[in-house]
């Protein structure tokens, strides 16, 4: 009946289509995206999406290089602010540990050690930023007796970590350690496992050298094997990635970055706007103040007395006077653009 239908109809049935998409970015490099985005150095944000070219053409505010060169590029500095107020309502918060039976102490004495002045609460404050600046992370326990007589607890962010999976369950995870030695690259490669801890060294290439390539690594064993059915680390994670599967969600994704980008736009403008807008006062030149050793005109003072000399022509009962001048400065469109990104962002945070 459906083929009598469509005969009588002369329906034609859509034929399948491949559809092919290139990723502009990896993982890593989202995640380097997202730390720039939150260290906030304009200069780092220039370079990064100055060499990122996205689509082929220069068409983002970061990306772009303006032909005059002169418009002075400011960051707006929220993405710092989002991560770091979200995770002091999360760690300024946190509950105490409570003992039913012994370990307080050996707990305090871990808790407490002294690591520059960071402590486990600190510790937990950059973990919870790391983790929604990158996406994810792992908290790492090491043991070193020659440090201390306590395991040792640090936390990695997403771009030194990869994790080993079977069926969606986490088996292993992997922790990478970059050492420079005379100009050459090596990468330390801790994988922890059930009951074992695996270090080997690669270097650029791939190849894998002795751990006493490096003089810090010579007293580490290769393999480690511990009584146990558990993996010393822990993963952490908030949100999950549907691009790259496995992997946390940069609380900067989802078009933030674009609506950051657009924002800094706005400011810059904003400020570029102000300066160009300031008071101008024209000066003829006979007016102008002279240096008195050699007669010229003083030079002007961009941030200070700026004037524009103008000749003006001598005429009978007209006196050479100052004429300051005040552009008006059409405010209001910046300050609607400017809320319409706050409003972007706050509506995708939601």
């Amino acid at each position: 009946m459906k083929k009598v239908i469509q005969n009588w109809l002369n329906i034609i049935p859509a034929s399948e289509q491949n559809i092919v998409l290139m990723e502009n970015m990896t993982f890593n490099t989202e995640v380097l995206r997202a730390q720039i985005w939150y260290r906030g150095d304009a200069d780092e944000i220039y370079q990064f999406f100055k060499q990122l070219n996205r689509y082929g053409a220069k068409s983002a505010f970061w990306e772009s290089v303006p032909k005059k060169d002169k418009i002075r590029k400011i960051h707006s500095g929220l993405p710092a602010i989002i991560a770091d107020t979200l995770a002091y309502i999360v760690y300024s918060d946190m509950d105490d540990v409570d003992f039913n039976s012994g370990g307080k102490n050996d707990w305090d004495a871990i808790i407490n050690q002294d690591k520059g002045n960071l402590n486990f609460i600190q510790l937990i404050a950059n973990a919870i930023v790391d983790t929604l600046v990158d996406g994810d992370g792992a908290f790492k326990i090491s043991v070193d007796t020659d440090i201390s007589p306590y395991p040792i607890v640090d936390f990695v962010g997403a771009d030194k970590v990869e994790y080993e999976r079977q069926r969606g369950i986490i088996t292993a995870i992997i922790f990478k350690t970059v050492y420079t030695v005379k100009s050459k690259r090596y990468i330390l490669n801790e994988r922890y496992g059930k009951g074992i801890v695996e270090s080997r060294l690669y270097d650029d290439n791939g190849n894998e050298k002795p751990l006493n390539t490096i003089a810090e690594l010579e007293k580490i064993p290769p393999v480690v094997e511990f009584d146990g059915d558990y993996i010393m680390a822990v993963p952490l994670k908030f949100f999950n990635n549907k691009k790259h599967k496995g992997r946390g969600k940069s609380i900067f994704d989802g078009g933030k970055s674009d609506c950051f980008d657009a924002l800094d736009e706005v400011i810059s403008q904003w400020w570029d706007a102000l300066r160009m807008g300031r008071v101008k006062q024209y000066i003829p030149e006979s007016m102008i103040p002279r240096n008195p050793e050699n007669g010229g005109m003083k030079s002007a003072n961009r941030f200070g007395n700026d004037y524009i000399s103008t000749d003006m022509p001598i005429q009978e009962g007209v006196a050479p006077k100052i004429e300051v001048v005040q552009p008006d400065i059409k405010y209001e469109a910046y300050v609607s653009s400017y809320t319409n990104c706050l409003l972007m962002l706050y509506i995708i945070n939601i």
